[in-house]
């Protein structure tokens, strides 16, 4: 753990000028709304810290925010399914930061099934 932060502590040292990476950490999400969407699956990573699939939604890009590995397989979403041109239907809460098209997923539709996160 010293060695990470030592590690992290010398990179900002050596890039004093970097500005900080904008990440759905900053991005608040909207507890009050929820939004539909309905799209083709661009790409899917599943991994740490988080999974993400990018959505082509009537021609915009969203990142739609699957959670960790563990929690979508407690799920049963079957992720060899979210290939490129697969269509899926999400619900879940945007961002509130204006423009980024963000969603943290509450409810993705795939083939006829509905896996509630």
């Amino acid at each position: 753990m010293v060695a990470c932060v030592l590690v992290f502590g010398l990179a900002a040292a050596w890039f004093p000028g970097a500005a900080p990476a904008r990440a759905h950490h900053n991005a608040h999400w909207s507890r009050d709304e929820h939004v539909s969407l309905a799209g083709t699956v661009i790409s899917t990573y599943i991994g740490y810290p988080h999974s993400i699939m990018k959505l082509d939604c009537e021609g915009k890009t969203w990142a739609i925010y699957l959670g960790q590995p563990w929690h979508i397989e407690d799920v049963g979403l079957p992720v060899e399914e979210l290939v490129p041109g697969t269509l899926v239907e999400v619900v879940g809460s945007p961002t509130e930061a204006g423009g980024d098209r963000q969603l943290m997923v509450t409810k993705l539709a795939l083939k006829g099934h509905t896996y509630i996160f």
